[in-house]
C-alpha cells in the first residue's frame, strides 16, 4: 500500500509523512497501518489535543496545522502505538488517561522511534531557534481548552538597550484572569534550554505543561532540558514524548 492511500488529508506535512510512516512502521513493527487524517483539530476534542486514535474507526487524527514537523512525527508515533496496543486488545476506556500504563508506554515508546529516526535523517534534526520571542514587543496568544497561552520575551537587563534582545523567552498559562502555570526558556547556542516549569497543583494532569512546550515548538524553536529545572519540569521532561 502506498502511503498517500492512507492518508485521508494532503497538506504540506505530507512530504515529510511519506519518508517517516515507513520509518515509524517498521520501528514499531506494524503488519498494517490505520488510516491517517490530518486535521485542523481533533474531532470532539475541543482543541485540548493534538492527536487522537478512534478505535472504532481506526483512524488517527492528526493536528498538523502551525505545528514543527518533527512534533507532528512524535504525535504521530504515540498515536501509532495506541493502534498497536489496540491490535493487541490491550486498549480499554482508560488508555488515555494521564498516568496509565498504555499512555506511559506510548510517551517511552514514541520519544524511542524519534531518536532513532533522528540518528537515521539527521538532515531533518538541524536544531534551530526563533531570535524574534527574545525581542521586546513580542507577544502571541494560544488557547488551549478553557486556558490562554501567552507568549513574551524573558526579563532585560537594566539598562540594556531597547533593540537588543533578551535571553529567555516565557510562556504563560492563564484560566480566565488567573496565571496557573508558566515555564521559562533560555537561549543556548541553536535552541532554547528549559528552566523552571511551574503548574497550580489545582490545574495539574490536564495537559497545560505539553501545551506550553508545543506552544514553544510551534514558534520555531527546539527545545533542551537543563539542570537547573524544577522537580516538576525533571518530571514533565522525562514524559515528554507526545
Amino acid at each position: 500500500m502506498k502511503i498517500r492511500d492512507i492518508l485521508e488529508s494532503q497538506q504540506d506535512i505530507s512530504s515529510e509523512l511519506d519518508r517517516f510512516i515507513p520509518f515509524v512502521k517498521q520501528e514499531l513493527k506494524l503488519s498494517a497501518l490505520p488510516k491517517i487524517a490530518v486535521v485542523n483539530s481533533v474531532p470532539g476534542a475541543g482543541g485540548m489535543t493534538f492527536g487522537r486514535y478512534d478505535p472504532e474507526k481506526e483512524t488517527i487524527y492528526l493536528v498538523s496545522q502551525g505545528r514543527h514537523p518533527r512534533d507532528v512525527m512524535r504525535t504521530l508515533a504515540h498515536e501509532l502505538v495506541h493502534y498497536q496496543q489496540d491490535q493487541e486488545q490491550r486498549l480499554n476506556a482508560d488508555s488515555g488517561a494521564t498516568g496509565s500504563s498504555e499512555e506511559n508506554e506510548a510517551n517511552a515508546r514514541a520519544g524511542v522511534v524519534m531518536r532513532n529516526y533522528n540518528g537515521a535523517d539527521p538532515m531533518d534534526v538541524k536544531e534551530e531557534i526563533n531570535l524574534d520571542v527574545f525581542r521586546r514587543g513580542f507577544r502571541r496568544e494560544q488557547t488551549y481548552g478553557k486556558y490562554t497561552l501567552i507568549a513574551t520575551p524573558g526579563h532585560f537587563n537594566l539598562g540594556q538597550k531597547f533593540s537588543d534582545p533578551s535571553d529567555q523567552f516565557r510562556i504563560e498559562a492563564y484560566y480566565g484572569r488567573s496565571l496557573v502555570g508558566w515555564v521559562n526558556f533560555e537561549r543556548r547556542d541553536d535552541n532554547l534550554e528549559a528552566l523552571d516549569l511551574v503548574v497550580d497543583k489545582n490545574h495539574r494532569r490536564k495537559g497545560i505543561a505539553t501545551a506550553m512546550y508545543e506552544f514553544a515548538h510551534n514558534l520555531g524553536n527546539d527545545i533542551r532540558p537543563s539542570n537547573k529545572q524544577t522537580p516538576l519540569g525533571r518530571a514533565f521532561w522525562a514524559g515528554f514524548d507526545k
